[in-house]
């Protein structure tokens, strides 16, 4: 059974008295079967990831040509480009492709069946989409509950390289290896996990200076700078809210998060919450144009902008989307363009970042 998953990016955060700049290694992913679910760029090709296919464009975005599919049916999550090998996630484990995604080799030993005891059958909610499994072999009783095993695939929400190692951010917890994806091994000590399956899943990965950060559903972010051998909470601020995206402007750090979109000016010690104008507050992207000018995109209340002018509020920049509002599940920078992947494909804002124009993919 395939899972499908809601919108959630790369996670980043910061600790008091780290400047260095927020370091995007990876990008959305999104509910599969519903548009364009995730981006990435290198060596001056913009990757879009597309059901199973990807597709490239050599123009910031402007036009798109076929570039493969990611073995047969395996939805791509998110994609991350090393300058030397394109890596994809999917709901089948993790993918690695030498030549710009024409073709893909899977790498999932020790990231794929891993076995667990949950004392619940295996469903969990994002938003209005549903995750299940029911892959169970066994059950035990232990302090009069019935614990049932799982054998489960793991669902790549996330990659990202760190301390020269490879990390997968999964349904499963997080998992590292030190040969590009070879080998696997997990690495969660500090994680939440209560026997329930939404603690264990963790939706994203980024780097920030010498510290790699996470996000698990629901419970907030952790930090490790020891290659995942223990983790730390980030909470001050937010609790345990689930964050999809990060992005910096200057000195301050965004966090697109369930319940709007949080600030921090002091790298992340403090947050606060700015979410006034936001129609939808399921933030699942952020992106900064010009250092200065910080976009959020939506769940179904299209793409905002933030102005401080006077006062703090999100303004609607949605000219040229169709209505209804499709889903925004990813916003990159390429070349000075703005590009927006959708339920209905990418559109590009070029102009003054006030207008979108479809770019047919």
């Amino acid at each position: 059974m395939k899972l499908f998953l809601i919108p959630i990016i790369a996670v980043v955060a910061f600790v008091a008295g780290c400047s260095q700049p927020i370091q995007t290694v990876t990008q959305t992913y999104t509910t599969i079967g519903i548009g364009v679910s995730c981006f990435a760029q290198g060596g001056g090709t913009l990757y879009a990831g597309l059901n199973d296919s990807l597709f490239l464009s050599q123009n910031n975005g402007a036009n798109w040509q076929y570039a493969g599919n990611v073995g047969s049916n395996n939805p791509i999550l998110s994609l991350l480009d090393t300058n030397g090998a394109l890596f994809a996630g999917t709901d089948s484990g993790a993918f690695v492709s030498a030549n710009s995604g024409a073709t893909w080799t899977a790498i999932n030993a020790g990231l794929l069946n891993i076995s667990i005891f949950d004392s619940i059958v295996y469903i969990k909610t994002f938003h209005d989409t549903t995750i299940s499994d029911t892959l169970r072999h066994d059950t035990i009783v232990h302090d009069s509950n019935i614990y049932i095993r799982h054998v489960r695939s793991a669902t790549v929400t996330s990659l990202a390289l760190f301390g020269g190692n490879l990390f997968a951010a999964t349904t499963n917890g997080v998992f590292i290896s030190s040969n590009n994806g070879a080998n696997w091994a997990v690495v969660d000590s500090g994680l939440p996990y209560n026997n329930t399956d939404s603690a264990f899943v963790a939706t994203a990965l980024t780097v920030i200076g010498g510290t790699l950060y996470t996000c698990i559903y629901n419970y907030g972010l952790f930090y490790t700078a020891n290659n995942g051998v223990s983790w730390t909470p980030v909470t001050s601020g937010m609790g345990g809210e689930s964050v999809y995206s990060f992005a910096q402007a200057g000195t301050n750090v965004y966090a697109g998060a369930g319940n709007g979109v949080f600030v921090s000016s002091d790298n992340g010690a403090d947050w606060a919450i700015i979410d006034t104008g936001l129609t939808n507050t399921i933030v699942n992207s952020l992106a900064v144009v010009g250092g200065a000018n910080v976009y959020a995109a939506t769940q179904y209340g299209g793409v905002f902008m933030l102005s401080t002018n006077g006062s703090i509020i999100w303004n609607p920049e949605n000219n040229g989307f169709p209505s209804p509002l499709p889903l925004i599940s990813a916003l990159i920078v390429s070349g000075g363009n703005l590009v927006a992947g959708t339920s209905g494909g990418v559109y590009v804002s070029q102009s003054g970042l006030s207008n979108w124009t479809f770019t047919g993919l």
